[in-house]
C-alpha cells in the first residue's frame, strides 16, 4: 500500500474579490495539504483583501473564515427560498462572534 505524501500542494490565487476572501482563501489556509504561496489581483487591494494577506504573512487566522462564508451562503440561499415559497426561512448556522 502506498503511503500518502506529506508534501503540500503550493497554490497561488489570481483574483482577490469577495468570493476569494470570504471562501477560497480562508479554506485553503486551513487545509493541511496545501500551502498558499501567492495572491494577486488586478485592482488595488480592498481592505478585507489586505487583512487576509496580512494574516497569511503573519500566520494568524483571518476575521472572515469558512464559518462566516457558510453562514452568508445559507443566508443568501435562505432568502431565495423564502422568496420562492413565501415562507420564512429559519437559519441553521450561527456565528459565535
Amino acid at each position: 500500500m502506498t503511503q500518502p505524501s506529506s508534501r503540500k500542494v503550493k497554490v497561488g490565487v489570481v483574483g482577490c474579490g469577495v468570493a476569494a476572501t470570504a471562501y477560497y482563501l480562508p479554506y485553503l489556509m486551513k487545509m493541511d495539504t496545501t500551502e498558499l504561496v501567492a495572491v494577486c489581483d488586478r485592482f488595488k487591494y480592498h481592505q478585507s483583501t489586505q487583512h487576509l494577506i496580512d494574516c497569511i504573512l503573519e500566520e494568524r487566522p483571518p476575521l472572515v473564515n469558512v464559518d462566516w462564508g457558510l453562514h452568508i451562503t445559507e443566508m443568501m440561499a435562505g432568502a431565495a427560498e423564502s422568496y420562492a415559497t413565501g415562507q420564512r426561512y429559519r437559519m441553521t448556522t450561527k456565528l459565535d462572534y
